[in-house]
C-alpha cells in the first residue's frame, strides 16, 4: 500500500477511500443481495473510469433486475456518490441506436434512477471534509464516512420498495430530455 500519512503523496485520499469502502460499504451492499457485475465494454472496448474500481451491483427482482453502483469522482478522487436503479424487464430503447439489452444495461442510462448523497437537495457528494488547518485525513476519517454511508442503505432499499426518495435520496428523471 502506497504511502498514506500527510500530503506527501496526493494519490493516498483516493487509496484511503477506496480501502474504507472496500471494508465497510461493500460488504453491507452484498449483504442486501447484490452481486458484483462485469459491465460490458462500450464506445470500443473502453469501459467507464468513473465505477471504478467496484463496478456495479446487480441484483434480480422477479422479472426486474436491481441495479447500484459506487460512482468515485475523476477530478475529485476522494469524492464519491451512490446511483441506483431498476431495469424493467426486456431491452431498454435507445433513441440513438439499437435497443441495449437487459444484461448490458448501465445504471446511469436507465430512463430513471436515484443518488444518494449527503443531502438529497442538493448534489453534493460524500467527502471527508476538514478545516485547512487540522491535520490531514486519515483511514480513520474515511471508515467513518462509509459507515455514515451505510447508515443511508435502508433510504435505498426503500426507494427500491416504493419509488419515493428519502432524506439522502434524489430521483432522476431523464426521459423527457434529448
Amino acid at each position: 500500500m502506497p504511502e498514506t500519512r500527510g500530503l506527501t503523496n496526493p494519490a493516498a485520499p483516493r487509496f484511503m477511500l477506496v480501502e474504507a469502502l472496500r471494508n465497510i460499504l461493500v460488504p453491507e451492499i452484498k449483504q442486501l443481495g447484490f452481486e458484483r457485475h462485469k459491465l460490458p465494454l462500450v464506445l470500443g472496448g473502453h469501459c467507464s473510469t468513473r465505477l471504478e474500481p467496484f463496478g456495479q451491483f446487480k441484483r434480480p427482482r422477479g422479472d426486474a433486475t436491481d441495479l447500484a453502483a459506487v460512482r468515485i469522482d475523476r477530478r475529485r478522487p476522494d469524492t464519491f456518490d451512490i446511483v441506483f436503479g431498476t431495469v424493467p424487464p426486456g431491452p431498454i430503447s435507445n433513441k440513438w441506436g439499437p435497443d441495449i439489452a437487459h444484461d448490458d444495461v448501465w445504471v446511469e442510462w436507465l430512463p430513471t434512477y436515484y443518488y444518494i448523497l449527503p443531502s438529497g437537495k442538493s448534489l453534493r457528494r460524500f467527502r471527508v471534509r476538514k478545516w485547512p488547518w487540522c491535520p490531514p485525513a486519515s483511514q480513520v476519517d474515511y471508515d467513518d464516512l462509509a459507515r455514515q454511508v451505510v447508515a443511508f442503505l435502508p433510504e435505498m432499499e426503500a426507494a427500491f420498495a416504493t419509488g419515493k426518495a428519502g432524506k439522502h435520496v434524489r430521483f432522476v428523471d431523464c426521459r423527457d430530455r434529448s
